[in-house]
């Protein structure tokens, strides 16, 4: 996810002044509402999304070349969050080829799309798509109102946004405007007599 920091963004109103970060776009049926940048405590990698009306659609996207038979996650911490939105109208890979498949999680425990968890702040929430025997271009969503949800509203803010490819998300690595190769997670357990 090249410009996970979400830098050159500008706050104000969706269509009326505010200015997507660099990589990223306003949705074309982005409209309403309002965004922030760079909130404490994580300062740049962190924006908030957050709309009065149900039209409203602050959500930032990103386009990508999906390959056949390929599993992507896209992932973000959540800072806070209030009124009531479905996990799918916050965090969505939107326009999937058909026969892919997607399943949505928070804090790798998975839940309906369509569920309107209670978010906690540092919740990780987490959407994977795996791609079918068709290959085509999707769409990385974040934000309130990325599925349209005649019911959504209210506000989120999120940190450190990461697309990567496999069928769950590893610890985040910012990038600004090139790839970057992580080493591996390294686990370690405590052995010791308890």
């Amino acid at each position: 996810l090249l410009n996970s920091v979400l830098a050159g963004g500008t706050s104000g109103v969706v269509g009326a002044g505010a200015v997507a970060p660099t990589d990223w776009v306003f949705g074309f049926e982005a409209t309403g509402g309002n965004i922030t940048f760079g909130l404490a405590p994580w300062g740049t990698v962190s924006f908030l999304t957050s709309k009065s009306i149900t039209t409203n659609r602050p959500f930032l996207q990103r386009s990508f070349a999906a390959a056949a038979n390929t599993a992507y996650t896209l992932s973000a911490r959540v800072g806070s969050a209030s009124g009531a939105n479905q996990l799918l109208d916050v965090i969505e890979i939107a326009s999937r080829p058909a026969g892919s498949t997607v399943t949505y999680a928070v804090n790798g425990v998975a839940v309906a799309g369509t569920a309107f968890p209670v978010l906690k702040p540092w919740d990780l929430i987490s959407c994977t798509v795996q791609v079918g025997a068709t290959a085509g271009t999707m769409q990385q969503r974040v934000g309130v109102g990325a599925a349209g949800s005649p019911t959504s509203t209210g506000s989120i803010s999120l940190t450190m946004p990461q697309f990567e490819v496999g069928s769950f998300h590893t610890s985040y690595i910012p990038t600004v405007a090139s790839q970057v190769t992580r080493a591996a997670d390294i686990i370690t357990i405590n052995t010791g007599a308890v």
